[in-house]
């Protein structure tokens, strides 16, 4: 039988009692109404847009839908050890993309129990944002999946599609974190937080893909001394950690 409508709020994810009324955890105004359609999770307008979601990041059957405001579909699935990506109209990837993967990182970060702020990075230095906190500071790399121009232009005048195994998914997300390493330093690497942007391709985050990655690499934290790796999908629910953290920022009191 399907549930009712839910109420929560856009940005942050809490419960809301009513349409209209700011959020009592974050304040904001934004909202997004979710409602369970026989297994699948179909989430309403936020800012992000519109999500619809069939099964769990901890499935081997994962299907995640999206079309964001500025008009961008895509859809992504996990079958039979199979990922399937196919993205239309892309006009917000990339840079142009960042402030909503920025935006799933806080809202991630807020749901752990940091209190750090997300501060607008400094381009010179290859900043794409930092995490601050009274006495420490992050810098945050964000970088798209899959890191292949080819396809993303491809997206942008028309539509394009990829489909690889669940090893080879590993294996963008492996070419997303080596090309980051290449430009940062071995100084930098502690106070760095690698967001990798998988808006468009989210069930690169589920289990069966990040297990396949640690089978075969190092944890990031391990391997490259970074502080914390995320895999961003299009909403914080959808998003994973890879590896452990080496983050000492204050959890909230």
């Amino acid at each position: 039988m399907n549930g009712l409508p839910s109420l929560s709020c856009g940005r942050c994810g809490a419960p809301k009692a009513a349409s209209g009324l700011p959020c009592g955890e974050c304040g904001s105004f934004e909202q997004s109404i979710s409602l369970h359609l026989g297994g699948v999770l179909a989430v309403g307008p936020g800012s992000l847009g519109l999500v619809a979601q069939s099964g769990t990041p901890a499935d081997s059957s994962y299907r995640l839908q999206v079309q964001t405001p500025a008009g961008t579909r895509s859809d992504a699935r996990l079958e039979r050890g199979m990922v399937t990506v196919e993205v239309q109209g892309a006009s917000d990837v990339g840079r142009r993309g960042e402030p909503q993967a920025l935006d799933t990182l806080a809202q991630v970060l807020q749901n752990q129990g940091f209190r750090a702020k997300l501060l607008g990075g400094r381009d010179a230095y290859g900043e794409d944002a930092v995490l601050s906190e009274s006495t420490q500071e992050y810098t945050v790399q964000v970088v798209t999946i899959p890191l292949a121009s080819a396809f993303w232009q491809a997206a942008a005048t028309s539509s394009a599609q990829t489909r690889v195994s669940s090893g080879s998914a590993a294996e963008w997300v492996r070419e997303a974190i080596v090309a980051k390493m290449r430009n940062t330093s071995p100084a930098e690497r502690p106070s760095t937080l690698l967001a990798l942007d998988a808006r468009h391709a989210g069930v690169v985050g589920t289990q069966e893909v990040v297990a396949a990655y640690l089978s075969k690499y190092p944890a990031p934290s391990s391997e490259f001394s970074v502080a914390c790796t995320w895999l961003l999908g299009p909403t914080p629910s959808t998003s994973t950690q890879v590896g452990p953290s080496t983050m000492t920022l204050k959890a909230a009191t």
